[in-house]
């Protein structure tokens, strides 16, 4: 009898210490789903901030290009304008005459300023269709050029310093230190001259010239295709100014 009493006491024990671990359990599996739940909230939260966000950062970007066809539309405006005030004038003009025109001007000089105006309007026209893409703010007008090309680097002549240099107490633009006798240095197309370890860094972050911003030649055609354009743009702007002063004169 007592040793049914006994095993039964211990039945029991052992009934209750497997439901507190079954109640340890399930409460430790409330706690992680309420874990997990609170995880997924702050998911939710931080995947509404980056959309946010990248609807802020996305904003400027829009607005900047909405700028830039607003000053496409008046700069063509202005174009159309120019163009039909410098036809007008040419047509409505005074009819020439093989020795005077009716402000005193001969054949020729009438005739040469005819020919300016007809070649300024021709240049506005071939404008209208250049000078566009020149109105968007361009990656490389808000950056540092990239790298000198790797074979320009590596074709940049060395020289020892002479004597005479030494004595002049020529000093590398980058580092300052004098130069001594018969250090080898590089020297840029400019003639300008400094020392490998300075200018190879340098040339490896940029493509210029320290000292005058003389640029190389780069490894990237955009850049590249950047600078041809920037010098049809200055070109074409020199010849207006020249074709427009040829006008009054």
């Amino acid at each position: 009898m007592d040793e049914s009493q006994s095993l039964l006491q211990q039945f029991q024990q052992d009934v209750e210490e497997v439901r507190v671990i079954m109640h340890e359990n399930l409460i430790r599996t409330e706690e992680r789903r309420e874990t997990l739940d609170e995880l997924d909230q702050r998911a939710e939260k931080l995947l509404k901030c980056s959309k946010n966000f990248a609807k802020t950062t996305r904003r400027p970007a829009e607005n900047q290009h909405q700028r830039n066809w607003i000053r496409k539309g008046i700069c063509c405006a202005m174009f159309l304008v120019i163009i039909i005030i410098l036809l007008i004038v040419i047509i409505t003009g005074t009819p020439l005459s093989h020795t005077s025109s009716g402000d005193g001007l001969s054949y020729p000089e009438e005739q040469y300023r005819q020919n300016a105006m007809l070649e300024l309007a021709r240049s506005l026209m071939q404008g209208l269709d250049v000078d566009f893409g020149s109105l968007d703010v361009s990656e490389w007008d808000q950056r540092l050029p990239p790298p000198a090309a790797k074979r320009v680097v590596q074709s940049l002549p060395q020289l020892v310093i002479s004597p005479q240099q030494a004595d002049k107490g020529l000093k590398c633009p980058v580092c300052l230190l004098e130069f001594e006798e018969q250090e080898t240095v590089r020297e840029m197309p400019c003639k300008h001259l400094f020392h490998s370890s300075c200018i190879l860094p340098w040339l490896g972050k940029t493509n210029s010239c320290p000292l005058c911003r003389l640029e190389l030649p780069t490894d990237n055609p955009d850049y590249e295709q950047f600078k041809k354009d920037k010098d049809r743009r200055r070109q074409r702007d020199h010849r207006l100014e020249d074709l427009h002063g040829a006008m009054y004169t």
